[in-house]
């Protein structure tokens, strides 16, 4: 089966990197940008989208926003919440959204974009530095 994948970010060349990196996995048939919540949502409801990579900070609507959106109206999409801000109060936020995968822009390459992925096979991936700083917040909460 050939996945559509969706990625969400307001910043046009993070957005259309990460779609050229997502465009190369053997699994993936389609890969769909959007700048901003309202035209991914757009796509969403035109397209059978099986995974989205979404921005956490974004103007208007927020990633963490149009995330519990697209969890509650169209909760068979795999989620991956995405990150340039390695502040706890942004990764914790996301966390707590229930995504099944989360990668920091900075250190998203092929290699881990396509670990992030197996998210589509039910598996779970948070990118090595995530892991650390939920283990280390969560052990202080």
């Amino acid at each position: 089966m050939k996945y559509r994948v969706l990625v969400v970010d307001d910043f046009v060349s993070v957005c259309d990197g990460l779609a050229a990196m997502i465009e190369k996995s053997e699994h993936v048939g389609k890969v769909f940008s959007a700048y901003h919540a309202a035209k991914a949502l757009e796509l969403v409801k035109q397209r059978k989208i099986h995974a989205a990579i979404v921005d956490a900070r974004m103007p208007e609507v927020n990633g963490i926003a149009l995330i519990r959106i697209l969890q509650q109206e169209f909760p068979s999409i795999k989620l991956i919440g995405m990150t340039s801000f390695d502040d706890d109060d942004t990764v914790i936020a996301v966390l707590r959204t229930g995504v099944p995968g989360f990668l920091f822009k900075r250190s998203a390459n092929t290699k881990e974009v396509n670990h992030c992925l197996e998210v589509l096979a039910g598996n779970t991936y948070y990118t090595p530095e995530v892991q650390k700083d939920f283990l280390i917040t969560a052990s202080i909460y």
